[in-house]
């Protein structure tokens, strides 16, 4: 099942899904995320835990 088939059918002839087009009326963007309850594994090992951070300057940007 290709789930953006819609969207693209959608895109090019606003009739084929009427709903679908009202509603990409209203939106400005979608995020699809995995299981956020598993634990992501750390990639910067180097780093502390957000809860320990403690310098002025931030991680950076790829940490997050």
């Amino acid at each position: 099942m290709n789930l953006f088939q819609p969207l693209f059918e959608v895109t090019q002839d606003p009739s084929s899904h009427p709903e679908l087009h009202v509603f990409l009326q209203r939106i400005v963007g979608f995020d699809s995320v995995d299981d956020e309850s598993k634990a992501e594994r750390r990639l910067f090992r180097k780093f502390p835990v957000a809860s320990d951070w403690n310098t002025a300057q931030g991680p950076p940007y790829s940490y997050w």
